[in-house]
């Protein structure tokens, strides 16, 4: 706003001597441009004082607000929390105890099935069954990454039929086909691990590998398959594994593979899957600790990526 300034002469007659340039009109920019290179006001004006800066400032902000969508764009894929699928097998053979037996004195007969008690569990894992030592290494990694690793949970073969790999994760859910995994869900797997410790049918080691991979192969961020496992294929045709952990690497998906309790020719086939899943090698496990162990140096290069946009991983 531009107001001039007058002063009486001696006869009385106005006399002009100055303008005042109004401090909130003079520092609007014409244009982003203007607002960050030009140190002019409207109409060719000099910007009053303290204009330039608060003009550089909103033209700052405007670029700002123009660059920063394509910026997270270029890197939230790198910089979301990673997708992590645990598949745990639970075939007939999981439930047997390390040594290979079906009895064990801490086992109490329940509605025609062997079930341990949990005061005997908690006092000595080593006397579980394989399946509950695995459940209990994925609650303990669970537990402590969940607030930063998206977890889901798939449970095969899935019942009703032994060499199903199931049609939906037990934590997690499907959209259009489509893996959505969540942050926090230490409680839902350690629920889902509790409620459908059944041991029921083979194992459908090729089928699950497909089918999880296809969940997760449009997931746009940082994945893993992890399968844990204590046998190979026992559902269909052996020669279709390889093929099938080839596409899922195809797709994006690594496989990894967790050989728990199995002997040496078994671990060599695993060790095949996961080379053909582009993970190199499968881990070998003896323990509950061992799975730990193994669970924890896969995700420990998912947390090692920087956010600038590159996968440094």
């Amino acid at each position: 706003m531009r107001q001039e300034i007058f002063k009486k002469d001696s006869s009385d007659t106005p006399v002009t001597i100055g303008t005042k340039q109004s401090a909130k009109a003079g520092c609007l920019p014409r244009s982003v441009g203007w607002a960050v290179h030009s140190t002019e006001g409207p109409n060719g004006n000099p910007a009053p004082p303290g204009c330039r800066g608060v003009s550089y400032w909103i033209g700052l902000v405007l670029l700002l607000a123009l660059l920063l969508p394509n910026l997270a764009y270029s890197q939230g894929a790198f910089c979301d929390a990673p997708n992590v699928l645990i598949a745990l097998d639970r075939s007939g053979s999981m439930y047997l105890f390390p040594d290979g037996s079906l009895d064990n004195p801490n086992f109490e007969r329940d509605n025609g099935r062997d079930q341990l008690r949990e005061r005997d569990l908690r006092r000595n894992h080593a006397e579980g069954r394989k399946r509950d030592l695995a459940e209990s290494a994925i609650n303990g990694i669970v537990d402590r990454h969940d607030h930063h690793v998206r977890f889901g949970l798939a449970l095969f073969p899935q019942g009703g039929s032994e060499c199903t790999p199931g049609s939906r994760p037990f934590v997690g859910r499907l959209e259009n086909g489509e893996a959505r995994f969540q942050l926090n869900v230490a409680r839902q797997v350690s629920d889902q691990l509790r409620e459908h410790n059944v041991g029921t049918g083979a194992t459908p080691l090729g089928s699950a590998i497909a089918t999880y991979a296809g969940w997760m192969s449009r997931l746009d961020t940082r994945k893993a398959l992890i399968i844990v496992t204590d046998g190979v294929e026992s559902c269909g045709r052996g020669d279709q594994i390889i093929p099938r952990a080839q596409a899922a690497r195809a797709a994006g998906v690594p496989v990894y593979i967790i050989g728990f309790l199995v002997d040496a020719e078994t671990q060599a086939r695993l060790n095949g899957i996961a080379q053909a899943g582009g993970t190199n090698r499968a881990y070998s496990a003896r323990n509950e600790a061992d799975i730990a162990r193994a669970i924890e140096s896969i995700l420990n290069p998912l947390f090692r990526e920087v956010c600038d946009g590159i996968d440094n991983d």
